[in-house]
């Protein structure tokens, strides 16, 4: 029978204290190392591709609101029935009235501004002239949009002159119809399309509308 002297005896219970400790596994030290190095560049992989991921959304994100946002739609919105006409046509303004799905023109507005476009082969609408409408020309305008049929004309092509007509009231939301002059004559206000080929818009061709040609109106 061997005696295990007294250093030999720690050391070995040392070691038996170790193994116990050490978790149980298929592979060896060295392996397990090598593996919880791996995990931990991982985790840290992940973490800084998620970082950049959130900065780039952020940048995305900002980018996507600025140029989602229309050059003329600042104008626009700015201009209603007291501002000048945008020099393009620009989205349609602002929030809708109650009653246009019904008719061009709901209610009974108290003035409006009519802003004429000449629109070239490119597709891009060109200010040319603007004048005000009031009294018996509004509301001879206002009947005929409001009697023209729904539904729009079928037409071979868009029309090259078109004219946006911002209806005022005493209080709410502005009205916007847009109505083609030539050729393809149909009317929309964003809600309600009709064919307006009744309709004859105040200073067509002419510049005949009251008012001051910046198309500005109190209301």
């Amino acid at each position: 029978m061997n005696e295990h002297s007294p250093d030999e005896a720690v050391i070995r219970r040392a070691l038996q204290e170790a193994g116990a400790a050490a978790p149980i596994g298929d592979g060896d030290l060295f392996a397990d190392v090598a593996t919880a190095r791996r995990r931990r560049r991982h985790r840290l992989a992940l973490a800084g591709a998620v970082g950049a991921v959130l900065v780039v959304a952020g940048s995305v994100v900002a980018a996507t609101t600025l140029a989602d946002r229309p050059a003329g739609v600042t104008q626009v919105v700015a201009a209603g029935i007291n501002g000048p006409c945008p020099q393009e046509l620009g989205p349609w303004n602002g929030p809708q009235r109650p009653g246009v799905k019904d008719v061009l023109v709901p209610a009974t507005p108290r003035a409006a501004v009519v802003c004429f476009y000449d629109q070239p082969s490119s597709g891009t609408t060109v200010f040319t002239h603007s004048g005000q409408v009031s009294g018996a020309q509004l509301t001879e305008l206002v009947t005929a949009l409001d009697a023209a049929p729904p539904g729009p004309m079928r037409c071979a092509g868009d029309a090259r002159t078109v004219a946006s007509i911002r209806f005022g009231y005493p209080s709410g939301a502005d009205v916007e119809v847009r109505m083609g002059l030539d050729g393809c004559r149909n009317a929309s206000n964003g809600s309600r399309d009709a064919t307006a080929t009744a309709v004859t818009v105040p200073g067509t061709g002419s510049g005949t509308v009251t008012g001051s040609p910046s198309g500005a109106s109190p209301r």
